[in-house]
């Protein structure tokens, strides 16, 4: 995924804000674990659901509020940490679930929840995901 062509110039540029709530960050989590692991006992959810609230403490005190600006070029999330830029080499996947997408980068995860998008910018945000995902598969070598 090094090689990632450069984006169209009539791509669209989606700016948006996002403050994490608990409910969203435990549904990403049971939604990504129901496609990983989908016979997960009782007792391993609950354990999941315990260390999630414990993560998203973390998360929130580290991040607080983020805004995002995803374009061509990437991801940018500006936080209270500073700026960070996830080009789109570094995106392994983009998974729709429930509550939103949830972006796999080379260093973790992005929930982007539905309920801080209006329709123009999740439609744009698909678009940016689908080229994407198109410009990634033409990359792949045949195995």
């Amino acid at each position: 995924m090094t090689n990632v062509p450069v984006a169209p110039p009539d791509l669209p540029r989606v700016r948006f804000d996002v403050r994490y709530r608990l409910a969203d960050y435990r549904a990403f989590m049971f939604d990504h674990l129901a496609t990983r692991a989908p016979r997960m006992g009782r007792l391993a959810r609950s354990l999941a659901s315990w260390r999630s609230s414990v993560v998203f403490a973390v998360k929130s005190w580290r991040l607080g509020a983020c805004s995002f600006t995803v374009d061509g070029a990437g991801i940018m999330r500006t936080a209270l940490g500073g700026s960070t830029q996830f080009p789109w080499a570094d995106v392994a996947a983009v998974h729709r679930y429930r509550t939103g997408y949830l972006v796999d980068t080379l260093s973790g995860a992005i929930p982007l929840p539905y309920r801080e998008l209006d329709a123009a910018r999740r439609a744009a945000l698909d678009t940016l995901f689908e080229w994407h995902e198109a410009a990634d598969a033409s990359l792949s070598l045949p195995r």
